[in-house]
């Protein structure tokens, strides 16, 4: 494994600091002292006084270091009991040796020790240190001058240059252009499970970077809610907010906001810090939107609703993160005329355990025996057996069976940050007092829907939206929805595109329509469509229609006008990649490479560069297709597994089987029951 450089690298920049303003008599302090820490973690099994690492930059950036001071990422080492856990279970499976593939971005100050295969999360002793409690401190991303790899897995180097204190030569030191790149942000948010974590095979980890780039937010995938703004991490997670007149590195009255807010509340409430609980729940607030439609089960006389679920603000998928212990589910009530309850799904027991038949809004990763991972360790992944995550743009939905006598349903999208189970394991050591409170971290409500039920039926009328969305474009998100299901489920999402088509002239329902005849075959009616102003996105299915009906000449034409309004699109340039490929045509090659350009784990990128260079039969090429193969082996998707463990999946956890259908259905009667 790649180590980061040595400890003078992170730490001896910030002692040359100390020094220049202990020369010039500036009161700045060194932070805490050992004992401090020590006692901080006796008392509270972790530390969360005055922050390690920050006070020389605190005299110039009071806002910048106490907005960091109470964020993720000062929290993210030993400091932190729920990421301590998880550790202590991959320190325990793979060795010591293995704990950098952790500690490059959990603990880079351990790692730069050479002090983390010897902290042992079991013992205070060896988490009660500086470099234990430090997180990531400011010189940790202030250090990185040249943009890491897009291969994730922390592989960033730091410089150790002195820091000047205060001039052009200061911003030059603390604030490279590498800073503002995306690339700083992946090296930590992206997260490749390689064989020597796995002890298996390669598996896609945490990859917001990925979901980011395919995402309209990002490179941008010509889809039907097209063009979406673009905007990198930062303009998310670090807005620009008001500064106070002390922080030298305001711009205009304002800096960039260093909570790096996300979805992490239970940091914040483990604190008692309720300011960033709150600005949390701001943040997840409106992140998706939830809407009631009428449904239908094909061959069923039953009534139903539909709740249709939107990413409406992440750039990435919804949730992100570490999908093996995020909880985020729909807690659907159905209620007669009284307001009785009479089934409600997704509620929490007196324990604060999730109904195990709740629809679950994330990607599940299992083990070999086809057991959901429950203890953060991501390192026995073998598979993901359902995704039911919120792709930008990409509406989905839950169905639910109306019961008899039902009068009014609600239904409410809640995340909260850790599972039961997690919970439990990760704070048992702590004091009682914080064990209580590591023990119930926030559940947020992200959106809510409630309408009224006529015999049962959902009606249009009866609908008391959430947002002020015009009636098409709830539609639209219906029909969207629908299209992900099986061809009868497909058909019936051409009724509300066809309504949202009447309603308006915009070329969005066009381009949902397109989608939908594209699920069901009907290339010829999706061919003569025409918007009435120009729609990449109509173009783009357009172009996946005739393709998959081997009318390649017309698709490549379609695909190359699609991936010149988004020319990164990852999912267009794949397709025009092979389109071109098959044409024989020598830019196929130009494609493939554009896309492992911007993202090296393309299985799609790997593949086409692989058969480009094949195409072209010189033996002067053999080596370049050797690594195009066996990166391509390495990191392809194995569907054959995936349906194997599915199999066993469906089997021992029946509670979830719903989440393995294109369109998870729910019924009031038990007929799931946890084989267990």
């Amino acid at each position: 494994m790649r180590r980061l450089p040595p400890l003078s690298c992170l730490f001896g920049a910030l002692a040359l600091l100390w020094a220049a303003a202990a020369s010039a008599d500036l009161p700045l302090g060194r932070g805490p002292t050992e004992a401090q820490i020590a006692a901080g973690v006796a008392e509270k099994g972790f530390y969360d006084g005055p922050p390690i690492g920050a006070a020389a930059c605190a005299r110039c950036h009071p806002d910048v270091a106490a907005a960091w001071g109470g964020s993720a990422h000062r929290f993210a080492s030993f400091n932190n009991p729920y990421y301590r856990a998880g550790f202590a279970g991959f320190r325990r499976d793979r060795g010591a040796e293995a704990t950098p593939f952790c500690g490059r971005c959990h603990d880079p100050a351990l790692v730069a020790a050479e002090q983390l295969a010897g902290a042992d999360p079991h013992a205070p002793a060896t988490f009660s240190t500086a470099n234990a409690q430090a997180g990531l401190v400011c010189l940790t991303c202030h250090s990185i001058h040249t943009p890491p790899p897009l291969t994730g897995n922390g592989l960033f180097t730091l410089t150790d240059a002195p820091v000047p204190t205060r001039g052009p030569d200061h911003n030059r030191r603390v604030a490279a252009p590498a800073l503002r790149s995306v690339n700083l942000c992946a090296t930590c948010h992206r997260v490749a499970l390689t064989p020597d974590v796995t002890a298996d095979a390669w598996f896609k980890g945490q990859d917001e970077y990925g979901d980011w780039l395919a995402s309209p937010s990002g490179a941008g995938h010509p889809g039907v809610i097209w063009p979406a703004p673009q905007a990198r991490c930062v303009d998310c997670h670090m807005p620009k907010v008001p500064a106070s007149p002390q922080e030298k590195g305001a711009r205009g009255g304002r800096v960039a906001d260093h909570r790096f807010l996300g979805a992490n509340g239970a940091l914040a409430h483990l604190r008692g810090d309720e300011a960033m609980v709150e600005a949390t729940g701001a943040m997840l607030r409106g992140a998706a939107s939830v809407d009631l439609q009428p449904g239908a089960v094909p061959g069923d006389a039953h009534a139903w609703v539909d709740v249709v679920l939107h990413n409406r603000r992440a750039g990435h998928r919804l949730p992100g993160g570490t999908q093996d212990s995020n909880q985020v589910w729909l807690e659907v009530r159905f209620t007669d005329a009284a307001g009785e309850t009479l089934w409600r799904s997704g509620g929490l027991g007196p324990d604060g355990v999730l109904d195990p038949r709740a629809h679950r809004v994330r990607a599940q990763p299992v083990t070999e025996a086809g057991d959901p991972l429950t203890t953060r360790d991501a390192h026995n992944t073998r598979g993901v057996v359902y995704d039911t995550t919120l792709p930008q743009g990409q509406p989905r939905l839950a169905r639910y069976q109306v019961p008899e006598g039902a009068a009014r349903v609600h239904a409410s999208l809640r995340y909260r940050k850790f599972d039961r189970a997690y919970l439990a394991l990760a704070c048992r050591d702590l004091p009682s007092e914080i064990r209580r409170r590591c023990e119930t971290p926030p559940i947020y409500e992200i959106a809510s829907a409630e309408a009224a039920l006529d015999d049962g039926a959902l009606g249009a009328s009866a609908q008391e939206p959430a947002d002020d969305r015009p009636r098409w474009a709830r539609w639209v998100d219906h029909g969207l929805a629908l299209s992900e299901g099986l061809p009868d489920d497909a058909l019936h999402a051409l009724a509300p595109l066809q309504r949202a088509q009447a309603a308006t002239d915009d070329p969005i329902p066009v381009a949902a329509l397109a989608r939908a005849l594209g699920r069901l075959g009907r290339t010829d009616e999706l061919a003569a469509l025409s918007a009435a102003t120009p729609s990449p996105a109509l173009e783009w299915y357009k172009a996946m229609a005739l393709g998959r009906a081997y009318r390649t000449p017309a698709a490549l034409a379609h695909g190359e006008r699609a991936l010149a309004a988004r020319p990164r699109a990852p999912a267009a340039l794949a397709f025009v990649a092979r389109i071109r490929g098959v044409l024989q045509r020598g830019d196929a090659l130009a494609a493939a490479d554009a896309l492992i350009t911007q993202d090296p784990y393309s299985e799609a990128g790997w593949f086409h560069r692989m058969m480009s260079l094949r195409d072209e039969d010189r033996p002067a090429l053999a080596g370049l297709i050797e690594v195009a193969a066996d990166t391509w082996g390495l990191i392809r998707k194995t569907d054959e597994r995936n349906l194997e463990l599915r199999r066993i999946f469906r089997t021992r956890w029946p509670d979830q089987a719903p989440l393995l259908l294109p369109l998870p259905t729910y019924t009031p009667a038990p007929s799931y029951t946890q084989a267990r």
